[in-house]
C-alpha cells in the first residue's frame, strides 16, 4: 500500500461482511468521513482502466504494423496483467502512472 500500511490495516480477514464494506470501515478509522465513498469511486476508476487496457492491448495485438511494435505490446499486456493482479486502490497514484505509461506505449495504434 502507498501509505505503508500493512495489509490487515483495512483488510479484516474474520470479517463476515462483504469486502468493500469492511475496507470503507476501515477508511474512516484514519482518515475523515468522505474516504470510505472516496475508495468506491478509486476502485470504479481502476476497474475502468484495467478493462479499456484490455481492449487497447487486443486492438494493438491485431492492429496492421504490431509486428514491428511487439515490445511496446508486450510492456502494455504487462502493465495491464500487473493492474488486473494488484488492484489500484492500493496505491492510486502507481495505478495511474501505469495506466498513462501502458496508453503511451499503444498511441502509435492511433
Amino acid at each position: 500500500a502507498k501509505a505503508d500500511v500493512g495489509c490487515d490495516g483495512c483488510h479484516d480477514l474474520s470479517a463476515t461482511e462483504p469486502l468493500v464494506k469492511v475496507v470503507q470501515k476501515a477508511c474512516v478509522t484514519c482518515h475523515e468521513a468522505g474516504f470510505d465513498e472516496m475508495l468506491v469511486e478509486w476502485i470504479n476508476d481502476d476497474q475502468k482502466a484495467v478493462q479499456e487496457l484490455a481492449v487497447l492491448v487486443a486492438q494493438a495485438e491485431g492492429a496492421p504494423g504490431a509486428g514491428s511494435h511487439r515490445a511496446e505490446i508486450a510492456q502494455a499486456k504487462t502493465i495491464y496483467e500487473a493492474m488486473l493482479a494488484a488492484k489500484g486502490p492500493h496505491n492510486t497514484s502507481l495505478a495511474s502512472d501505469a495506466y498513462a505509461r501502458a496508453k503511451k506505449l499503444l498511441a502509435w495504434t492511433k
